[in-house]
């Protein structure tokens, strides 16, 4: 009984540290796929949907497309949006290029610290940044494909 009040406390800590929708978004700066420098603030002024995934994750795998086609095909030739994934699994460049097959936005090299400055404990959960840098919506872990269509309607609306 100890053990699950210990790991219950635990939980609720993550929660308590996870940003919520109004909060400034925590900056980070990281390698992509693609070779570039990925630096979140140097994009102010633009609406950013952040997929955090993991390389080999079912589900991600399975939202990715979903992002590209709902989202990133409707606005992704806005020069006012812009969608990055990172994936806080810290997959080896080859095992993150797969996945980028999947996808038509570049990807994030090891991002694991994500979870601990955006305060989740998992991957496939989607955020969306408004032109002031501030948090617009956040996702719920694990429910990537399922968040796809509340993230378009904040980021129609953030456009």
């Amino acid at each position: 009984m100890k053990k699950l009040l210990l790991f219950a406390a635990a939980m609720a800590s993550l929660n308590l540290m996870a940003v919520s929708v109004g909060d400034n978004a925590p900056d980070f700066s990281l390698s992509t796929v693609d070779g570039k420098t990925f630096t979140l603030s140097e994009h102010k002024g633009k609406v950013i949907l952040i997929f955090m995934l993991g390389h080999s994750c079912s589900f991600c795998q399975a939202t990715a497309p979903k992002i590209e086609s709902d989202i990133v095909t409707t606005y992704g030739a806005n020069e006012n949006f812009l969608a990055i994934g990172a994936d806080v699994w810290n997959g080896s460049t080859a095992q993150v290029a797969q996945f980028r097959g999947l996808t038509s936005y570049d990807i994030a090299l090891s991002a694991g610290g994500l979870k601990s400055s955006y305060g989740f404990g998992t991957q496939d959960v989607l955020y969306v940044v408004d032109k002031a840098g501030k948090i617009a919506f956040a996702g719920t872990p694990y429910n990537g494909f399922s968040d796809v269509p509340s993230a378009a309607s904040i980021i129609k609306t953030k456009l």
